[in-house]
């Protein structure tokens, strides 16, 4: 199930934060399924996937899980519409 992967991948995303005090390679390190894009900089990362008909899946940094209209592209927060 795609939010119970985010859901794990997030909680993944603060653990790593707190150890490195950085997201800057975050997205290699919590094991991002293929088919997923994650984005990170040394302050913030987004991971969404497409769910087809113009709807995403997105989390990101913030604490934002949840479904989007809009892609983040490559942006490391989601875009909330």
């Amino acid at each position: 199930e795609i939010k119970a992967h985010l859901t794990r991948l997030q909680v993944s995303g603060d653990l790593y934060y707190s150890r490195i005090q950085s997201y800057d390679g975050v997205c290699s390190d919590i094991g991002v399924a293929a088919g997923y894009r994650c984005t990170e900089s040394e302050t913030a990362y987004a991971i969404e996937t497409d769910l087809g008909a113009g709807r995403f899946y997105c989390l990101d940094s913030s604490g934002f899980l949840g479904k989007t209209r809009i892609s983040k592209g490559k942006e490391t927060a989601c875009r909330v519409y």
